[in-house]
């Protein structure tokens, strides 16, 4: 019968799971989710911001998108607000997003809803 082996002590110290972004169920469906590189024209609006913004969206996957922003908007230390709709141009749809990551021209992020359509009816 093989040795059991004994637990390692933590000497009070609270063993935790790292820190993630998001829970734990979602966590495991965006490193599922594969991302398809692309070249689409969008923009962003948000509450605050007046008008959009140009920018593209350079990769995409069932849960969010990285975006390039035709501005760098660190420079100006400039945050987009933490919620905004992406508008693609050329399919005429838009997505309410989450920013998760933003730097310089670079923002990622996650889709908190369906994508709609902004075809006129």
């Amino acid at each position: 019968m093989p040795a059991q082996r004994a637990a390692t002590p933590t000497f009070g110290r609270r063993q935790t799971a790292p820190q993630t972004l998001f829970p734990p169920s979602l966590d495991s469906a965006i490193e599922r989710a594969p991302r398809k590189d692309v070249r689409l024209p969008a923009t962003i609006t948000a509450d605050h911001l007046h008008g959009s913004m140009p920018c593209s969206v350079t990769n995409i996957s069932a849960s969010g998108a990285l975006l390039r922003l035709s501005v760098d908007l660190s420079a100006s230390n400039i945050r987009l607000p933490n919620n905004i709709r992406l508008h693609l141009t050329n399919d005429r749809c838009e997505v309410a997003c989450r920013i998760v990551y933003q730097d310089g021209l670079k923002v990622g992020v996650c889709f908190v809803a369906p994508f709609s359509s902004t075809k006129p009816v």
